[in-house]
């Protein structure tokens, strides 16, 4: 089985590195940190596009996403760009060549008022990471067979860059 991992910052090298030991394993990055990722600007659907339709892998993760709060608020055009446009470049690439899609969403879509959300309740948009993410999600989902996982914070030590992550 082959695998595409979008984003391989804290999460996406998490899972490039558990998942390569059982599969063919792909990362792309902007800004790739290691010399198995390769330089795919997700913003460019023609470069995701040539990626994608190269490998022609059987699952696409995409762990793409501008999770700071603040730095949404401060650049939405940037939150856009990453938590909306790159997932519905990918989404829309898998869809053409028959990829199935992992989309990695977080439980900051919610506003907290009501506690123990399930996958039925539908998010809030409180803020720009919000909007762009439930924007997402609606898009994502329109491809018949798409996942979406809705993460809490996520914390561990992170190999490439040598210290532990919040976020």
């Amino acid at each position: 089985m082959k695998i595409v991992i979008f984003g391989t910052g804290f999460l996406g090298t998490k899972l490039l590195n558990f998942l390569s030991k059982k599969f063919y394993v792909f990362g792309a990055s902007l800004n790739p940190k290691q010399s198995i990722i390769r330089k795919v600007d997700a913003i460019n659907k023609k470069e995701v596009e040539d990626f994608l339709a190269a490998i022609k892998p059987d699952i696409v993760i995409n762990t793409i996403a501008l999770s700071s709060y603040l730095k949404c608020e401060q650049n939405g055009v940037l939150c856009n760009k990453l938590n909306y446009i790159t997932a519905v470049n990918i989404s829309e690439v898998c869809n053409k060549i028959n990829s199935k899609l992992i989309f990695i969403s977080s439980s900051y879509i919610f506003d907290g008022t009501k506690g123990n959300y399930t996958e039925n309740d539908i998010g809030k948009e409180t803020n720009k990471y919000a909007t762009s993410k439930i924007r997402a999600e609606k898009k994502v989902l329109e491809i018949e067979g798409t996942i979406v996982l809705r993460l809490e914070c996520l914390y561990g030590y992170d190999e490439v860059e040598k210290r532990i992550r919040v976020g």
